[in-house]
């Protein structure tokens, strides 16, 4: 039995009359009769007795007319689950974190916005250095990849949308004499190592370096840390010069002076997802986000 059939069935079971079963159900009285023979012949029992005017349950009816309203519900239910899956309202979210990084107050603000208005999507984080967020997001791993534009915005397999303002810092160890520098140059680094993450993890960071020391007046010497942490580390430990975002965790690192103000390119955090990601509570997510901080209070980035 289909579950038009079910309704068909416990409608004229109930009221043990066709025309008036026919005219709850909006239907011709033919129709459900129709119907109910179609039932009968699929299950090869007799459901009705039928005796001029009246029709009678047999016990195999009274059987299906106990047992399928539990069915029905169970079916409308489960029904009503998948649509709320469809549209994004249910399931789990991946999210990727870039590595070192804390969550900028608006977007903070937003993701708690997005887990009171979906409750039923479970969120689950993680963190990622730029390539290994890519990577995930590649192979379905990742919904959602928090990181830096520039690592993704010439990437044509990624939607990416612009959240907040990535603030550049110049990262110096207490023990550094450029850290008594109230104000720096890119220049002032001239003869300074500057750390930066290896190619490998993100070709843009060396590209973007390379390219803004150049138009400072000189060649960089890079060392090159095979991940944000050990970036992170290579600056706490006085092996050289960072020029990172100032939400970096190290940035509040009692060890380490933070300039501000030097900026390297021009930058955003952003939310990026595949092309070809499924998940309808991506593009659920997205959109929370981005409208979230259109309207933030307080913030002077628009997207």
């Amino acid at each position: 039995m289909t579950h038009t059939q079910i309704k068909y069935f416990l409608t004229a079971a109930r009221c043990l009359n066709f025309t008036e079963a026919a005219n709850q159900l909006f239907i011709t009285q033919p129709a459900l009769s129709q119907q109910i023979t179609a039932i009968e012949a699929e299950l090869n029992m007799q459901l009705f007795i039928r005796h001029k005017n009246k029709l009678r349950l047999t016990p195999a009816a009274l059987v299906l007319l106990e047992e399928l309203p539990a069915y029905e519900k169970s079916y409308l239910e489960i029904i009503e689950k998948a649509k709320i899956a469809h549209k994004g309202k249910d399931g789990i979210l991946n999210i990727g974190i870039l590595q070192g990084q804390m969550l900028t107050p608006n977007f903070r603000n937003a993701y708690s916005g997005f887990r009171q208005e979906y409750p039923n999507i479970g969120i689950q984080l993680s963190v990622g250095t730029f390539r290994e967020l890519k990577t995930k997001l590649d192979k379905g791993k990742l919904d959602i990849a928090f990181t830096i534009d520039f690592d993704i915005k010439n990437e044509p397999r990624y939607f990416y949308e612009n959240v907040d303002l990535n603030v550049g810092v110049a990262l110096i160890a207490r023990l550094h004499p450029l850290s008594k520098k109230k104000k720096l140059r890119l220049a002032d680094l001239k003869n300074e190592n500057l750390i930066i993450v290896d190619q490998m993890d993100s070709e843009a960071v060396r590209n973007m370096m390379y390219t803004d020391c150049k138009k400072a007046g000189f060649i960089p010497n890079f060392l090159l840390a095979s991940s944000l942490d050990e970036q992170m580390l290579w600056i706490d430990a006085g092996l050289g010069v960072g020029i990172i975002n100032a939400n970096s965790y190290i940035a509040v690192n009692p060890n380490v002076t933070a300039i501000e103000g030097f900026q390297v390119g021009n930058n955003y955090f952003c939310i990026a997802w595949h092309r070809d990601n499924g998940n309808p509570a991506t593009a659920l997510f997205a959109n929370y986000v981005t409208d979230y901080m259109k309207t933030a209070e307080g913030s002077d980035f628009k997207p």
